[in-house]
């Protein structure tokens, strides 16, 4: 009974943990992605057709990835710090994962629908304490 719960607890944590799949790495060059932009793609190593999305001096919101779609790969170009949530509401309690200007991940542990560009300025995007 206590493996059980023991495993039970892991495989929850497991599903709570948000990032890039450990060991894989970031893609060797920077995927295409605009000066100024954020880029999000469907699977997983940058594939499928990129989602790009723009600050506009919208910093610290939150934004569903448009037209409902989601990403398990992204690039920050933005030129801040780029977040995304595994929830359109951008919610951090279920997960989210952040990299700074000219940085991103190839294989998001988990599938995201929400961002936000953090220019650092207080109260900033959403995050965990």
């Amino acid at each position: 009974m206590r493996l059980r719960s023991a495993l039970a607890v892991l495989a929850s944590a497991a599903f709570l943990t948000f990032g890039p799949v450990p060991g894989a790495g970031v893609a060797a060059a920077a995927p295409p992605c605009p000066a100024g932009a954020g880029c999000l793609w469907p699977m997983s190593d940058f594939q499928g057709t990129a989602i790009t999305v723009w600050p506009n001096g919208a910093f610290n919101q939150c934004f569903a990835i448009p037209d409902r779609q989601d990403a398990l790969s992204f690039w920050n170009r933005s030129g801040a710090t780029m977040f995304v949530y595994a929830q359109s509401d951008c919610r951090p309690d279920l997960g989210y994962y952040g990299v700074p200007n000219e940085d991103g991940t190839g294989r998001l542990t988990k599938i995201s629908f929400g961002y936000c560009f953090d220019n650092g300025v207080w109260p900033g995007c959403p995050k965990q304490d």
